[in-house]
C-alpha cells in the first residue's frame, strides 16, 4: 500500500528575509511535524539560509503580473523533490 503524500504548507510573501524573520520557525515547527514546506517569494541573501534548513524555496518575479503568471503555471507535485520513491 502506498503511503499517502505529506500535507503541503506553502508560505506566499514579498520578502525572503521577511520569512526568515518572522515565519521561519513555525515553518520548522511544521517540518518537524511532517508538513512539507515551502515558500514563495524574491529572492535575496536569506534565501541560502532558508534552503540550508530544509525549506524548500521558489523565487517569484519582482511585479505583480509576472507574480501571477508564475503562480499559475507552479505545481509543487512538479518540483524535484516531489518525486515519488
Amino acid at each position: 500500500m502506498a503511503t499517502p503524500p505529506s500535507p503541503v504548507l506553502i508560505f506566499l510573501l514579498t520578502e525572503d528575509w521577511f520569512f526568515a524573520s518572522h515565519f521561519q520557525k513555525r515553518a520548522l515547527a511544521a517540518k518537524a511535524a511532517g508538513f512539507r514546506v515551502i515558500l514563495i517569494a524574491r529572492e535575496s541573501e536569506a534565501a541560502a539560509k532558508i534552503r540550508a534548513a530544509g525549506i524548500e524555496f521558489f523565487p517569484s518575479p519582482s511585479s505583480a503580473a509576472a507574480s501571477t503568471r508564475s503562480l499559475k503555471s507552479f505545481s509543487p507535485c512538479n518540483s524535484p523533490s516531489s518525486t515519488a520513491a
